[in-house]
């Protein structure tokens, strides 16, 4: 018999035991119905951009839908570069599912462009149609200058977005094989082709040079946005420990480096308009716009259980790591 008397007088500590698995907030099946619903979300905001901005006043709810919903274009650009480069699976079978939803997205909103023509009982001319559809076939140039920064982080620090279920097994970057060179010269061939079919429908008062020149600034002005914004916003969404604390970091920096391409314009151009309340209507508009459909469906997928890896990490690891300090179960007493 022990020399000490158990206590029996006093309470027993609470023991915790962790949950053998961690219950994920969106499961698989409601997390692709959810990314479903607003993929169409995308489509009716696209239809509605040009109805509105032709009947808004200035400084009124029409005007501030014709900001959010053209940073909601953004935001959808954004998104489809990151499911191109960063999804799991095949990098073939990701562009498969990508650019027919980019051209939904398009149609959708060349679709409201007529809309408005025929709601005001008149067809738009043929020329102006060329023209805007000339515009339209840059477009795949541009897609293509958004995916080179993320093919990078792709290639040279393997990031990757996987389920946190799944394992991945391979260890080493990812060779660049003949095939995936191949294919990728064959997709700015492509482009290129489709930007110079584009020069043929615009009118003879744009020279060649001019052509070449607006589509090359349109192309370099989407490569560097695509490299300021969405690896942050990827880190921040699905890697950073705090979801609020990335989302705000992110939030901040969007608003800066939006202010500050404003101000390099503005610059350039001559004229300040930080004077009108019409500006910040419009800024503060278009910014919600790309952070709420950009944002706001990246945390949707983290809360489907998708996490962003990079190096050699692997899934079993990394979930526990990148969870919130109250997530993470504690270790078994020896």
């Amino acid at each position: 018999m022990s020399e000490f008397p158990y206590p029996y007088d006093k309470p027993l500590p609470s023991i915790k035991f962790p949950s053998p698995k961690r219950q994920l907030a969106l499961t698989p099946g409601v997390l692709g119905i959810v990314l479903a619903v607003i993929a169409l979300c995308f489509v009716l905001s696209n239809v509605t951009i040009f109805p509105v901005s032709r009947n808004m006043d200035p400084v009124s709810v029409g005007e501030f839908w014709t900001a959010f919903c053209t940073g909601l274009v953004g935001a959808e650009a954004g998104l489809l570069v990151i499911a191109a480069v960063l999804a799991p699976g095949n990098g073939l079978l990701r562009h498969v599912i990508v650019v027919p939803l980019a051209m939904i997205w398009i149609l959708a909103w060349f679709l409201g462009y007529k809309l408005y023509w025929w709601t005001q009982g008149t067809y738009f001319s043929y020329p102006e149609w060329k023209e805007v559809f000339s515009s339209i076939l840059v477009i795949p140039l541009m897609f293509c200058a958004c995916e080179l920064p993320l093919w990078i982080f792709r290639t040279l620090l393997r990031w990757r977005i996987t389920p946190s279920g799944q394992k991945d097994s391979r260890r080493t970057p990812p060779n660049l094989s003949i095939a995936g060179i191949l294919m990728a010269t064959g997709a700015v061939a492509l482009a290129l082709a489709s930007v110079r079919s584009g020069r043929r429908l615009v009118s003879n008062d744009m020279s060649e040079a001019d052509w070449w020149g607006a589509s090359g600034i349109a192309v370099a002005f989407s490569g560097g946005i695509s490299l300021l914004t969405l690896p942050l916003s990827v880190w921040a969404t699905l890697r950073c420990s705090s979801l609020v604390a990335g989302l705000g970091a992110t939030i901040a920096w969007l608003m800066g480096a939006a202010l500050l391409l404003v101000c390099c314009v503005s610059a350039l151009a001559d004229n300040w308009p930080f004077m009108e309340l019409e500006f910040w209507f419009l800024f503060f508009g278009m910014n919600c716009g790309f952070a709420v459909g950009l944002l706001g469906t990246l945390s949707l997928v983290r809360a489907g259980g998708y996490r962003l890896l990079w190096g050699r990490e692997e899934t079993q690891i990394s979930v526990s790591t990148l969870a919130a300090p109250s997530e993470v179960p504690p270790a078994p007493q020896q």
